[in-house]
Formats: C-alpha cells, sequence, structure tokens
C-alpha cells in the first residue's frame, strides 16, 4: 500500500500483546517508527468528543434528546425547523441535513468562533434525520456544545477528563504542538507515477491545521498512548477500577443511529452504520 511507516497495538482480554513500530515515520532520514510515535489520529478524536458529552450527560448537565439550541443558545443553522430541533446527539451521528461544507473550514483563516457564528449561512441538502451525511462542523459544534456546558475549552476539557487520567502524556490537540515533537510521524501523499506503469512513491506532505474544528479531528497520539483509550472502549466504559462513562452512556456511545451504506465489496462486512464517533460494522456475525 506504499505506507511508509505504521504503529500497531494489540490488545486480547486486557493485555497487551503487540506492540510495535514498522516502517519509517521519516523517510530522508531514516527515523524508524516507534510504539511513542506520534501520529495525527484525525477523525477518531470524534470518539472522544462524544464520550466527552457523555460524562457530562452522566453529571446532568447535558441532554441527549434537548435541543442544543436549549442548552447552547448561540447555535444557529440555516433551516428553522432543524435549528429548533436538532439534539446533540444527532451532532455526534452526522444526520444534521447539512452535507460536508469542508471548504468553509480547510485551509481558512477563520478560528473556531467564526466558522461557529457562520453555521447559519450553510444551506442543507437534506431535512434532520433523512440520511447520513459526514460533517466535521457538527463534532465542532458538539465541542462547542461541552465548552459551554463544562466552562472549559474542548482541548482543556479532553486534557482534563481522558487524556491525563489515561495517561496519555504526549498526546495533543495541535499541528504546532506535533512538530515539536521528537518523536513524530511526517504525512506522506502519494507523487503522480513518471510514466504507465511506475510506482507512485511517498513523498513528504506539510500538516494540516485543523485547530479551528479541533473536536473533529485534532488529536495526535502514540499507539503505547491508545492502548488505554482501547481497553477503555473493551471494558465498558471503567479502566483499573475508575469509572469514566455510566454502562447505559457507553452502551449509548456504542450503539448505532444511522446506516451509512452498504459496502458491496466486503461481503463480510456487508453493511455500514455510524454510532456517536464510531463507524459500527458486522464482521462475520462480530460487532466491529
Amino acid at each position: 500500500w506504499n505506507v511508509p511507516g505504521v504503529a500497531v497495538a494489540i490488545v486480547y482480554g486486557d493485555e497487551t500483546v503487540l506492540l510495535k513500530g514498522f516502517g519509517s515515520r521519516d523517510i530522508d532520514a531514516n527515523q524508524p517508527v516507534t510504539p511513542d510515535t506520534l501520529f495525527a489520529i484525525g477523525s477518531s478524536t470524534k470518539a472522544f468528543t462524544a464520550t466527552l458529552l457523555g460524562m457530562l450527560a452522566d453529571e446532568g448537565r447535558l441532554t441527549w434528546d434537548k435541543p442544543v439550541r436549549e442548552q447552547l443558545p448561540e447555535f444557529e443553522l440555516f433551516d428553522k425547523t432543524t435549528n429548533d430541533t436538532i439534539t446533540p446527539l444527532d451532532l455526534l451521528t452526522h444526520i444534521s441535513g447539512l452535507p460536508a461544507h469542508d471548504l468553509v473550514w480547510a485551509g481558512s483563516p477563520l478560528d473556531r468562533e467564526q466558522l461557529f457564528a457562520r453555521l447559519k449561512y450553510l444551506e442543507p441538502t437534506a431535512s434532520l434525520r433523512q440520511k447520513w451525511q459526514y460533517n466535521n462542523l457538527m463534532y465542532m459544534s458538539a465541542g462547542m456544545l461541552g465548552q459551554h456546558v463544562s466552562g472549559k475549552s474542548w482541548e482543556q476539557f479532553l486534557r482534563e477528563r481522558l487524556l491525563d487520567p489515561l495517561g496519555m502524556k504526549t498526546a495533543n490537540t495541535s499541528v504546532s504542538q506535533l512538530a515539536q515533537a521528537e518523536d513524530r510521524a511526517l504525512g506522506y501523499s502519494l507523487t503522480a507515477p513518471a510514466k504507465a506503469g511506475a510506482a507512485r512513491l511517498p513523498k513528504a506532505a506539510p500538516y494540516v491545521n485543523l485547530d479551528a474544528i479541533g473536536p473533529c479531528g485534532a488529536t495526535n497520539a502514540s499507539v503505547r498512548e491508545m492502548v488505554p483509550w482501547l481497553r477503555l472502549q473493551l471494558s465498558n466504559g471503567t479502566l483499573d477500577g475508575k469509572k469514566y462513562l455510566d454502562p447505559t452512556t457507553f452502551k449509548k456511545l456504542h450503539a448505532p443511529v444511522a446506516v451509512v451504506g452498504e459496502d458491496e465489496s466486503f461481503p463480510e462486512a456487508p453493511y455500514v452504520m455510524y454510532a456517536p464517533g464510531w463507524f459500527i460494522q458486522p464482521y462475520r456475525g462480530h460487532k466491529v
């Protein structure tokens, strides 16, 4: 697949049976991937954001099925019906009716507050809960909701409630922090082939700044520090005697809400669904 480097952890039961880096984190400098190499984990961040809202729900400070506007009055969308009825659960499951609208934030100088203020100008292509359409801005909005309810920025709340308690000390939420780390993976794209049949070679690519929409995908972490997060998912929200989520809330975060579609290329995993922050798929009768 022409991937320069990858870090892998395998957890069986509660035991880490593999923790290893393969390949290079920097091809030109010939630097290897290690279990401590920081990678941009991208939209795996979404499950962290959903968990933070789950914690607020457990504390009675957030209600899943209550309109967002009743909990965050500044929230405003183009469609009035959607605006008055969309819930936190809708924000987390890509059923707002809005298409991606990624050009609003990609490469934009706008900060999070400015993007949030412009949501009201973005037109939907479906009604609320009609269809699944991936939308990073709704996850940014979920982060803004968490900030309003908790009184702390998404970055601070994430650090205090998940990253530090899970021992994810080197994990961070900004490419500026990532760039300062010694053990970090560069991003790569594949070059166009020089001639027909020639191999496409990896070429170093600049980091993409996701600070403005951080709650949807700005986390950087090592595979070693992702192991406790994985173990937390395997133990129903409790880890090493500490309860992070109520069992009913944990179950809600792993319960499919929307149908993404069929996947005809893999007959053994025939369809894909979406839970708050997680893609859910059956594989030979097992839930993945």
